[in-house]
Parts: C-alpha cells; sequence; structure tokens
C-alpha cells in the first residue's frame, strides 16, 4: 500500500500530531510505504528528536520569512491573526504542489487527511479534485465547526456557524471516499448535523506502538502511588480532583501516600489552590516537556490520569490514552459518566472512571486506588491494561484500514 499523509503540525509538537506520527509508523511496520507532508510550525511541545523514527519519510513545508514576521508581532492581535492565516493558506497551496510532484513518482493508493488545526483536510480536497484515482480518508479528531462543539467547548450540534466554515466541512465530508473518528460517540455527533454520510463514516481509533523488547516498566517501588497528568487543563479543570485529595487528607482517610505528577502548561489557579490547602508536597507541577521526556515520565508513573470537562456526553477519545496503554499504566479518568472513556472501562478494564462532576465519586476512586496498591502496582484485576490494549493495536488499526479501503474500491 502507498500512501500520503497531510498533518497540518509537525511531529511531537501536540497532541494530532503524535497520534499522526504513531498512525504513520504503524503503516510503516506493516511494510507500506508512507509519506508525509506536515506544516513546519511550533506548537506546544518542542523537540528534535524523532521518536518514532517518520522524519526521513517527510517533507516539512516552512513559509520562514513568514513565520519570522509572524512571531515579530505576536502580541498584535488582528495582524497575528491575519497573518496567520496566510501561513495556513501558502501551506495549504505548496502542500499541493508537492503532492503533484510525488505523485508523478509515485501512484499513491491512499491520502489521508488530518485535523487539527482545520485546515488540514485542504490539500487532500484539492489533490482529490484533480485527481480521483487515490482513495481519500478524511479524520475527524474533533468536532468541526468548532461552534457545533459540545458545552463548554462550543454550543452544541444545532449551533449557527459560519455558512463557508459549514460548506468547508460538508464538503470534505461529501467528497473524501470515506470519513474516520477516533470514538463511535464522535461519529454520532457529527451526524447529528451532518446527516445522509452514515453509509462512508467508520471508527479509526489512535494506534498503540508495540513496544517489542518485552520490557515491563514498573513505576514506583514503594508503597505510595504516583498519579500523573499530561498536557494542559483548560476548561478539564483539576479543581474537583484537587478539593477531593485535600478532603481526604483532612479527614485522615489515606492510609497510603498519593502524590500528583501535572506535566504541562499550569494555569495560575491551580498553583494558587494547591498553595492555600497547604499540600504542596504532594503535587509536582512541572510545566511542558518534550514528547520524549512525557514518555519517560509515564514509565515512572504508577497510574495516569484523564481529566475531561463536564460536558453531557463525551465524545472525545484522548489521544494520551494510547500514550499511557503504551507502557500498560492503568488510566484514572475523571470523566462524565456517559461517555467515551467509561465506555471503554467498563467493558475492557484497565482503570477505574469517577463522575468528573462530583467531588464524593473522585474521592471514593482515590479511597480506592489507595487500599488496592498491590493490585494496582501488580497490573491485576481492574488495573490490567491486556484487554484495552488490544482494542488499539497496529494490528487492529491497520486491518481496519485496509477494510476501509476495500470498501471505498468497491464503492
Amino acid at each position: 500500500m502507498r500512501v500520503l499523509i497531510f498533518s497540518p503540525e509537525k511531529p511531537y509538537t501536540g497532541a494530532e500530531s503524535i497520534v499522526t506520527a504513531k498512525l504513520m509508523r504503524a503503516m510503516l511496520n506493516h511494510g507500506w510505504e508512507v509519506e508525509m507532508i506536515y506544516h513546519e510550525t511550533e506548537m506546544m511541545y518542542s523537540t528534535d528528536y524523532d521518536v518514532h523514527s517518520i522524519k526521513k519519510h517527510s517533507y516539512g513545508i516552512e513559509n520562514k520569512k513568514l513565520k519570522d514576521f509572524i512571531l515579530r508581532r505576536k502580541g498584535k492581535s488582528l495582524i497575528f491573526k491575519k497573518l496567520t492565516s496566510l501561513d495556513s493558506f501558502l501551506w495549504v497551496l505548496r502542500s499541493y504542489r508537492l503532492a503533484l510532484k510525488l505523485r508523478k513518482r509515485k501512484n499513491f493508493d491512499l491520502v489521508i487527511s488530518r485535523i487539527m488545526p482545520q485546515y488540514g483536510h485542504l490539500p487532500a480536497l484539492l489533490f482529490k479534485l484533480t485527481g480521483r484515482k487515490s482513495k481519500w480518508i478524511a479524520n475527524w479528531s474533533d468536532p468541526l465547526p468548532r461552534a457545533k462543539s459540545p458545552e463548554p467547548y462550543g454550543q452544541g450540534p444545532g449551533a449557527k456557524t459560519r455558512v463557508l466554515e459549514l460548506l468547508y466541512v460538508q464538503l470534505v465530508v461529501k467528497t473524501a471516499d470515506h470519513n474516520t473518528f477516533p470514538s463511535e460517540r464522535l461519529m454520532e455527533y457529527y451526524w447529528r448535523y451532518l446527516p445522509g454520510v452514515k453509509s462512508k463514516c467508520s471508527v479509526l481509533p489512535h494506534v498503540i506502538i508495540e513496544k517489542t523488547d518485552g520490557h515491563v516498566w514498573p513505576g514506583t517501588s514503594d508503597d505510595s502511588i504516583t498519579l500523573t497528568h499530561l498536557g494542559g487543563f483548560g476548561l478539564r479543570s483539576p479543581v474537583k480532583l484537587i478539593v477531593a485529595y485535600k478532603k481526604l487528607k483532612d479527614q485522615k482517610l489515606l492510609p497510603g501516600e498519593i502524590y500528583f505528577r501535572f506535566i504541562g502548561p499550569i494555569d495560575e489557579y491551580i498553583f494558587q489552590l494547591i498553595e492555600q490547602n497547604n499540600i504542596t508536597s504532594d503535587f509536582s507541577l512541572e510545566g511542558v516537556k518534550s514528547y520524549e521526556e512525557t514518555l519517560e515520565i509515564i514509565r515512572q508513573s504508577d497510574m495516569m490520569l484523564v481529566v475531561e470537562a463536564p460536558i453531557n456526553e463525551g465524545i472525545f477519545l484522548p489521544s494520551k490514552v494510547v500514550d499511557y496503554l503504551q507502557y500498560s499504566k492503568p488510566i484514572l479518568a475523571i470523566s462524565p459518566r456517559n461517555g467515551v472513556m467509561n465506555d471503554l472501562i467498563a467493558h475492557y478494564g484497565g482503570g477505574i472512571v469517577a463522575d468528573c462532576t462530583s467531588i464524593e465519586d473522585i474521592s471514593n476512586a482515590l479511597l480506592r486506588i489507595n487500599g488496592e496498591v498491590s493490585l494496582l502496582k501488580g497490573s491485576k484485576g481492574i488495573y490490567n491494561t491486556e484487554k484495552l490494549k488490544s482494542k488499539f493495536s497496529e494490528e487492529t488499526i491497520v486491518e481496519n484500514i485496509k477494510e476501509i479501503y476495500k470498501k471505498c474500491n468497491l464503492n
């Protein structure tokens, strides 16, 4: 299989680019010829280390003079926004032109385009419209247009949005041979405002890059528990987690020690809340790390945290989940009771889910973890991740892509 990927993020610089790099590595591991065109931009993270050895198969496009000009005007919001849009537009055109050159050398069987940012599908759309032989899979990792995201991220599927933005999404969904989504709930969410496309949609979860050395990553060696969260919080506030922990500690209900590590950008209110509650010795707020550094931190941890916003239905599959599972780490998901993380852990095991709206539920989860240290560190019972990992294995995901490709050819 010959595959071309369009990615609007530089590898390892953000959540979307990390899962794209993993997908590319999985396909390369199965003997496919894969090339990627990406936008040479600086996102949340920065690294020169090619964790999954994909850059030799990739082409970074950078509008260097414009990029330098933009950085000098970062504080001027209107100018910055206009110049950033111009940079995105130029990347789309240059990516499309490069793809045409690559097509002369290699007829691609399959084109895969990724978002976010949302312009990631545009070069694939142009490529499809000017040469229909290659099959095109458009992947949607977040709701678009953004206004239609569930509250508190947006105004819901019925929200009014810009006409051109909605037309763009409709055109991509209809022109692509197939559309994929990381979770079934996200796919069905799209159907609420994009009816009539069910036959060309399916779920394609993020992929785990399997380790072949057979090594077990043990976490800490004593009776304490290290709980680690990767990434920024934003609307996914950890306040209820902090309050729940403080309450248990004050009541002396925790027989063992729990230690929290927050890796990523930290809002000032989180620092203040921890200081006000006099629990700074139990929390390590470590700021942004490179992708390879976060992998080492996962290895050192006993259990990993997912914290989600209080939405009515959890439609998202957090990309960090596959990084956690790659090292067989169980997950404490502070998530909506009606949502993707609850679906996964209830069906496959691999952790505990606590209602993100309930301090009491989070407290009960912490109590349970604290009382089951040997099970947690021995990856036994509900803390065993093997069944959950199987859903995201390379073999599973690559076979899914093969099936989608066959379906596209039949249609």
